[in-house]
């Protein structure tokens, strides 16, 4: 299993993986728009404030990271917040969700960021996820509630 960041060559398949997430998330009655994606990893492909990260299997991606650098709404430190964090179904249990997630957290210490998130709306397995992310030590400050309309 190798962690590395996004190369162009990877975006078909993070686009893949993406509708995969789509389709197992509570998000699946929503517009999937594969523009979008290429749209975000054109950003994490020339932004600095902007990360793209892959987890491969030979050449096969099965994991994706995706953060950004944003500034406290209230003051001008530095915050890292997750875009998105998915493992293929058949790699889940392997350590391609530690390993990006790590990688995730050094690169946000490297920019200089006063805090660093991890979140999980997707409602999939959501105790089992937060007590990874607790082992990870990520704290849980909140929670996510929503309402369909």
């Amino acid at each position: 299993m190798k962690i590395r960041g996004l190369q162009d060559r990877d975006i078909p398949q993070v686009i893949t993986l993406g509708e995969l997430f789509h389709q197992e998330s509570q998000y699946r009655d929503l517009t999937f728009e594969p523009g979008k994606i290429l749209s975000l990893c054109g950003k994490a492909l020339m932004d600095p404030t902007e990360l793209g990260l892959v987890a491969l299997d030979q050449e096969v991606v099965v994991g994706i990271l995706g953060a950004y650098i944003g500034r406290y709404e209230f003051g001008q430190d530095l915050l890292a917040f997750d875009r998105i964090v998915y493992v293929r179904p058949s790699y889940r249990g392997s350590r391609a969700f530690v390993r990006m997630v790590r990688e995730y957290v050094q690169w946000a210490r490297s920019c200089g960021v006063k805090q660093i998130f991890l979140s999980q709306s997707t409602g999939l397995k959501t105790d089992r996820v937060s007590g990874l992310f607790r082992r990870l030590r990520f704290e849980q400050v909140g929670g996510v509630s929503r309402m369909r309309v």
